[in-house]
C-alpha cells in the first residue's frame, strides 16, 4: 500500500491512497489519450482537418523555380506546383529553406516528408530515393559571357567552368572532361556561380534551362536583344540567345540529353508517394498545371 501525508490549513490529516487510485489514474489518462484519433502516416503536426501538414525541404536559391524573399516566404514554379498537388491530394505542405545538399539528407534522416528543387530523376539518385512522376522537363544550357566564341561544350576544354555542387550539370561537365577535370568549380548555389561568370572568374556555367534562362532575361533587367543560329563541328545547329547590355549568354548543346524533374520522398514510402501523383495528376487533367507553367515560362 501507498502512503501519502498531506497537509491543510486546518492541521494535518493522513489520507490513505490505496492502489485503485492508481489505476483510475492510468486508465484516464489511456483514454484520454487514445481519444485524439493522431494520424501518423508519415509523421509530423496534424492540421486542422484532422491531416498531415507534410514538411517539404528545398533550396530556395534556385529562381525561377524556388526563391526565398526577404519575408521569408518561398516562392516560385516549384512551390506553386507543390501547393496545387497538395490541395488536391486533400493536404498541406510546408517548405523549409535547407540548401541543395541538405535537403536530401532532411528526407533521409525523416527530418523532412520530401524535397522538392527542380530535382532531376537520375538512375544514381533513384536508387537512394523515390520520386514522383515528372512535373517538368529540362535541359542543361552554357551560360556564357556575350563575347564568348565557344559553340558547344567541346570548345570549353581546359577553361573554368561553374556548376551547382552534385548536381547533373556538374556530371554533364565530368561526362565531358573526366571525372577529376581540375578546371570544375562547383558552388553550393547558383546565384554565387552566375556572380562569378559574371565577374570574368568563369568561361562558363552549366546549369538547368529554366534558371539560365531566367538569369538571361532578368540580369540587369534587360530584354532579349536578338537571337542568332550557329553551327558546331558536327554541323548540328545551336542558338545563342544574346541580351541587352548584360554580359552573358545562352548556349544550347545538341548533345544533352533531357531531363526530368520529381519530387523526392523516403525510399518507401509508397502512401504518400501516391498522393502526390494522385495530385499531380489532377492538376494536370484541370489546367492548373498548365496556368502555373504559363506564369513563369510563358507559352510553350
Amino acid at each position: 500500500m501507498m502512503e501519502l501525508l498531506f497537509k491543510n490549513p486546518i492541521g494535518g490529516v493522513k489520507v490513505k491512497k490505496l492502489l485503485g487510485l492508481v489505476i483510475i489514474f492510468v486508465v484516464s489518462t489511456v483514454l484520454v489519450l487514445t481519444s485524439c484519433n493522431i494520424k501518423v502516416d508519415f509523421g509530423g503536426e496534424e492540421s486542422s482537418a484532422n491531416e498531415k501538414r507534410l514538411l517539404v525541404a528545398t533550396d530556395a536559391q534556385f529562381p525561377p523555380f524556388e526563391s526565398l524573399g526577404g519575408d521569408g516566404m518561398i516562392t516560385g514554379f516549384d512551390a506553386d506546383i507543390l501547393n496545387a498537388i497538395a490541395k488536391e491530394a486533400g493536404i498541406e505542405a510546408d517548405l523549409k529553406h535547407v540548401g541543395w545538399e541538405p535537403m536530401f539528407k532532411e528526407v533521409e534522416q525523416d527530418k523532412a516528408d520530401a524535397a522538392i528543387a527542380a530535382i532531376s530523376i537520375t538512375p544514381e539518385r533513384q536508387s537512394k530515393y523515390d520520386f514522383t512522376n515528372p512535373y517538368f522537363i529540362s535541359k542543361q544550357l552554357l551560360l556564357l559571357p556575350v563575347e564568348s566564341n565557344a559553340s558547344s561544350m567541346e570548345d570549353l576544354k581546359g577553361q573554368k567552368i561553374g556548376t551547382l555542387v552534385n548536381s547533373t550539370g556538374s556530371k554533364t561537365v565530368k561526362k565531358e572532361f573526366g571525372e577529376n577535370y581540375s578546371k570544375l568549380k562547383e558552388f553550393d548555389d547558383i546565384p554565387t556561380a552566375v556572380k562569378e561568370l559574371a565577374a570574368g572568374r568563369l568561361s562558363a556555367v552549366v546549369a538547368d534551362s529554366g534558371v539560365v534562362k531566367y538569369y538571361v532575361k532578368t540580369l540587369e533587367k534587360s530584354e532579349i536583344k536578338k537571337e542568332e543560329k550557329i553551327s558546331s563541328s558536327n554541323g548540328e545547329q545551336t542558338f545563342i540567345v544574346k541580351v541587352g547590355s548584360t554580359k552573358i549568354k545562352a548556349l544550347e548543346d545538341p548533345f544533352f540529353t533531357p531531363e526530368s524533374y520529381g519530387i523526392v520522398v523516403k525510399k518507401g514510402n509508397a502512401e504518400l508517394l501516391k498522393k502526390l501523383n494522385d495530385g499531380l495528376q489532377k492538376i494536370r487533367a484541370n489546367g492548373t498545371y498548365d496556368k502555373i507553367y504559363k506564369k513563369y515560362f510563358g507559352e510553350e
